[in-house]
C-alpha cells in the first residue's frame, strides 16, 4: 500500500512538472507573439525579416536561460538577440513551430493589360538593307486609246491612219527609314540577380516599340524624324453631307474609293465609334444590325472593322490598305544591354536599348480616305 502511494505522489509530482513545463512554454510563445506585433524596429525603422528566424530561434536554442527555463528552474529568461535580426525587414507571420514563415512570391511580374496591334497586319511588309527607299509613282495617265481611223477616211477604209498616241508620267518617291527606340536605366545588380526583371524590361521595352510603331503608321506626320502615316496621306472623304450617320459616312468612303479604282479591305475606327455603329436603333428601338460578326471577326457594310486606340474618336479611315502602302522593314526590334554609357560603370548601373528601323512607302493615297463620322458637309 505504501508503495502504490509513493507511485501515486510520483506521478504527480511529475504532471506538475509537466503543467508547469507547460505554461512556460506557453508564456514564452506569448512573449514571442508580442514581440513580433510590436514590430521592434532598429534605429533606421527596420524589422526583421529574411534570414532572420532562423537566427533568433538558433539563439533562443543556445540560451542557458532558456535551457533553465524549459526544466522549470526559472519563470522567464533574458535572451540576447543577435543585431542582424533586429535589422532586416518585418516579420510576415506569427512564429509557429520553431520558424517564421514567409509569402509564396511568384517568379513573374504582372504588367497592365496591352494593346492589340492591328495596323501592321493591314500591309505589306518588304525588308531593305538601306538607309531609305525610292519607288517610281505614276503622277498621271492621259488615255487615248481608240480605234485607228479619222474623220477623213472612209468607214470601211482605216488602214493607214495614225494610231491615237496617249501619255504617261512619272515621280520618283523617296521614303525616309526612322529609328524607334527608348532606353531604360537599371541597377547591374537586378540584372544579374533577377531574370524575372529582365524579361520583363524586354517584354515591356518591346510593346513600348510596338504601341509607337502603330501610332506612326497610322498617325505619323514626316516631322521631327516620324513616319509619313496613312491617315495624313490619305484623301480627304468628299461623300457629302450624312446627317451625322457614322454608317453612311463609312459607306461613301467605301464608294469614294471604288471611283478611285480601289476595292475597300477595311476600315479603322476607335473602339468607342465601333461600339455606337454596333449599338445603333431604328426609331422602334431594334438593333440595325450595320456591323455583323463572322468567325469572330466584325464586318461592316461588306469590309473588316478594325479598332484600335491609336485612331482619335469620331475620325475614320478606310483602305484598300494592300494596294495603298508597304511597310519596309531595316532592322527588326532588339535589345543591347551596355555598361560604359556616362559614368555607369563606376556606378553599377545598365543602359537597357531597345530599338528598330523602319519605313513605309504610300504608293497609293487616294487608295485610302478619311475624314470626321459625322461629316457634315
Amino acid at each position: 500500500m505504501s508503495d502504490q502511494s509513493e507511485v501515486l505522489q510520483a506521478m504527480r509530482a511529475q504532471a506538475e512538472a509537466m503543467e508547469r513545463l507547460t505554461d512556460q512554454n506557453r508564456e514564452l510563445k506569448t512573449r514571442m507573439l508580442e514581440l513580433e506585433q510590436k514590430g521592434i524596429r532598429n534605429p533606421r525603422g527596420e524589422g526583421f525579416g529574411d534570414g532572420g528566424g532562423d537566427e533568433i530561434m538558433a539563439a533562443i536554442g543556445a540560451s542557458d536561460q532558456f535551457k533553465l527555463l524549459q526544466k522549470g528552474e526559472l519563470k522567464s529568461a533574458r535572451i540576447a538577440l543577435p543585431s542582424r535580426a533586429l535589422q532586416l525587414k518585418s516579420i510576415y507571420s506569427p512564429i509557429t513551430g520553431g520558424s517564421i514563415s514567409q509569402p509564396d512570391r511568384s517568379g513573374t511580374i504582372t504588367a497592365p493589360s496591352a494593346r492589340r496591334m492591328t495596323i501592321r497586319n493591314l500591309l505589306p511588309s518588304v525588308g531593305t538593307s538601306s538607309g531609305s527607299t525610292e519607288f517610281i509613282r505614276e503622277l498621271a495617265f492621259t488615255n487615248n486609246a481608240g480605234p485607228q481611223g479619222g474623220t477623213t477616211s472612209p468607214d470601211h477604209a482605216t488602214e493607214g491612219e495614225t494610231k491615237p498616241a496617249s501619255d504617261l508620267s512619272f515621280e520618283l518617291v523617296s521614303s525616309p527609314i526612322i529609328t524607334v527606340a527608348h532606353t531604360f536605366t537599371v541597377s547591374r545588380q537586378a540584372l544579374d540577380d533577377s531574370d524575372a526583371l529582365r524579361n520583363h524590361i524586354e517584354t515591356r521595352g518591346l510593346y513600348g516599340l510596338a504601341l509607337e510603331e502603330e501610332d506612326e503608321l497610322l498617325n505619323g506626320n514626316g516631322l521631327g524624324g516620324t513616319l509619313q502615316g496613312l491617315v495624313n496621306n490619305a484623301a480627304a472623304f468628299t461623300g457629302g453631307a450624312t446627317n451625322q450617320s457614322k454608317a453612311d459616312t463609312i459607306r461613301k468612303a467605301i464608294t469614294q474609293i471604288a471611283v478611285a479604282e480601289g476595292v475597300a479591305t477595311g476600315v479603322v475606327l476607335n473602339p468607342a465609334d465601333a461600339e455606337s455603329l454596333e449599338l445603333a436603333k431604328d426609331t422602334t428601338g431594334r438593333y440595325l444590325a450595320v456591323v455583323v460578326n463572322i468567325n469572330g471577326r466584325q464586318f461592316v457594310w461588306r469590309i473588316e472593322l478594325i479598332e484600335t486606340n491609336s485612331m482619335p474618336a469620331n475620325s475614320f479611315l478606310v483602305g484598300d490598305f494592300a494596294l495603298a502602302a508597304t511597310i519596309r522593314d531595316r532592322q527588326q526590334a532588339f535589345m543591347t544591354i551596355g555598361f560604359e554609357h556616362s559614368d555607369y560603370m563606376a556606378r553599377n548601373l545598365a543602359l537597357v536599348l531597345l530599338e528598330q528601323r523602319i519605313g513605309l512607302e504610300i504608293h497609293r493615297p487616294n487608295a485610302l480616305v478619311t475624314g470626321d463620322l459625322t461629316y457634315t458637309g
